[in-house]
C-alpha cells in the first residue's frame, strides 16, 4: 500500500500546487536514497551509514541516535537566509524517543551550521523538537518544536508550546520572516506563531547544512536526532497555509480510498 501512496502521491502532486514547490531549494523524500528533488541539487551524505524504513509517505530515513547518524547537505546559497530573508521548513517526524538529558534532548531536523570551531552564534537556523522547560503544557515531559536564529555574533532559540507527546508520525513546521519578525509553528495543522517578537538578527554563513544532528564548537555530535524522519522540504519564503505540505499531500487514509478507486477504476474499465 505504501508503494501504492507514492505512486499516487507522485500523480497527485504533480497536478495540484505548482505555487507549493515554486519556491523549494531542497526537498529530500527518503525513497531509499538521499536525492535532493528541488532544482538545486541538494543532495545528502549520511553519516554513520544511516538506514531506510517504512515512512510517512513511501520511505524515510531512521536515524539512531546510539549510531551518531545524521546527513550533511553542502553549502550552497540556496539554502542562506540572510538579513530580509524567509524561509519555511517542513516534513514529517516520528521520534523513537524525547531525550532524558541535556545530552540527547536537543533533537534537530535541520541546522546551517557544521564543522569544529563553530559555536550557536554562528547557525545560520535551525528547526528542532527539544525536551526542556520553555513554556510548554507539560514542564518539559515532551518535545517541543523551536527555532534557533543566529548573524555569526550571537543567537537565540524560540519555543512554541506546541508539543510531540508520542511516538506516532506528526507533521512539523517553521516558518520565519525576517522583515516582519514573525515565526509560526504548525504541528499536525495546529499552528502558534509569534508574531513580530523573533528579532534576533540572522545572517548566511559557509557551513553545510546538518539534518539529524547538533554539533557543540568543536565539531562533536552533542544532539541526536533519534526516529525517524520524512518528506524534509526547506522552500525560501513564508509559505501560506494552502501550500503547506500538510494541506498539498493527502492524508495515507485517504490515499489509501484513492488508491482503492484508481484500482476499481480500471477494473471497471477493463471489464467494458
Amino acid at each position: 500500500m505504501r508503494h501504492f501512496n507514492r505512486v499516487l502521491l507522485t500523480v497527485f502532486v504533480s497536478g495540484v500546487s505548482a505555487a507549493a514547490f515554486s519556491d523549494v531549494v531542497l526537498y529530500h523524500k527518503y525513497d531509499g536514497d538521499l536525492t535532493d528533488s528541488s532544482a538545486f541539487g541538494n543532495d545528502g551524505t549520511g553519516v554513520n551509514s544511516p538506514t531506510y524504513a517504512i515512512g510517512e509517505y513511501g520511505q524515510a530515513i531512521d536515524l539512531e541516535r546510539g549510531g551518531t547518524q545524521y546527513v550533511t547537505v553542502g553549502d550552497n546559497n540556496s539554502l542562506d537566509f540572510g538579513a530580509g530573508a524567509a524561509f519555511t521548513i517542513e516534513g514529517w517526524v516520528k521520534l523513537e524517543s524525547f531525550g532524558t538529558s541535556a545530552g540527547n534532548s536537543r533533537q534537530m531536523l535541520a541546522m546551517k551550521k557544521s564543522g569544529s570551531g563553530n559555536a550557536d552564534s554562528k547557525m545560520n537556523y535551525g528547526f528542532l523538537v527539544q525536551r526542556g522547560s520553555n513554556g510548554g503544557p507539560s514542564s518539559g515531559e515532551y518535545s517541543q518544536l523551536g527555532l534557533v536564529l543566529g548573524d555569526g555574533n550571537g543567537f537565540t532559540g524560540y519555543y512554541s508550546t506546541l508539543e510531540i507527546t508520542d511516538t506516532d508520525w506528526h507533521y512539523v513546521s517553521v516558518r520565519f520572516d525576517d522583515v516582519s519578525n514573525t515565526a509560526t509553528f504548525n504541528l499536525d495543522g495546529n499552528s502558534e506563531t509569534f508574531n513580530g517578537t523573533v528579532t534576533q538578527a540572522i545572517a548566511a554563513n559557509e557551513l553545510d547544512l546538518t539534518i539529524g544532528a547538533h554539533m557543540d564548537n568543536t565539531g562533536t555530535i552533542d544532539h541526536s536526532f533519534d526516529g525517524r524522519i520524512d518528506e524534509l522540504r526547506i522552500s525560501n519564503t513564508f509559505l501560506a497555509d494552502g501550500d503547506l505540505l500538510i494541506n498539498v499531500i493527502p492524508e495515507p487514509g485517504t490515499m489509501a480510498l484513492m488508491v482503492i478507486g484508481f484500482c476499481g477504476f480500471i477494473a471497471f474499465n477493463r471489464r467494458r
